[in-house]
């Protein structure tokens, strides 16, 4: 069922509306403002900020006038069915960096191909799992990135699975003293 809201942007004088798939209503002239297709594929309109002209993006629009969260200018907005121009309201949802990555890797958008296919890929899943085994054996963060020519870093998001999470599935790594990490 298509809601109409009115739509509100600080700094906006004029009176819009949009409504729950993203067409955005100009009150005053009568017509729906023009949308532009971004060089990404997502579909972005303007409009005049204490006098400045300024774009932004429909989806954001939509989640932020029918979903509204705490701490959202600091989220992404993912299309679930992986179309940028499909701004339903109910084809979009809040999400971390992280979480709109994962989910463009699983549905086939993300060009980036996980572990030694990636061509920037620094380690070998044998080198991984190394790692992991050294984790798991108490060598700490700074021996295993000496021996391995990385950074700490690296090896920390080894153990937090933000890296080569594709291998490390059956590794329940031990809580970090150096961290909250589990």
């Amino acid at each position: 069922m298509m809601m109409v809201k009115e739509l509100k942007i600080d700094g906006v004088k004029k009176k819009y509306t949009i409504d729950t798939y993203g067409n955005i209503y100009d009150v005053e002239l009568g017509r729906y403002k023009k949308q532009i297709l971004h060089h990404k594929g997502y579909l972005k309109v303007s409009f005049y900020v204490n006098g400045k002209d300024k774009k932004f993006f429909v989806h954001r629009l939509v989640l932020m006038t029918f979903n509204p969260v705490e701490g959202m200018e600091k989220l992404q907005v993912n299309h679930i069915d992986g179309n940028k121009q499909n701004n339903y309201v109910g084809n979009l949802e809040w999400c971390t960096n992280s979480e709109n990555q994962k989910h463009a890797y699983r549905i086939g958008l993300s060009k980036s191909k996980p572990g030694e296919q990636n061509p920037s890929a620094k380690l070998t899943e044998q080198e991984v799992l190394e790692i992991a085994d050294m984790i798991m054996a108490g060598v700490t963060h700074k021996e295993i990135a000496e021996h391995f020519g990385i950074s700490d870093i690296t090896v920390s998001a080894i153990r937090c699975k933000r890296h080569w999470e594709h291998i490390l599935e059956d590794y329940n790594f031990p809580k970090s003293k150096y961290s909250n990490v589990k």
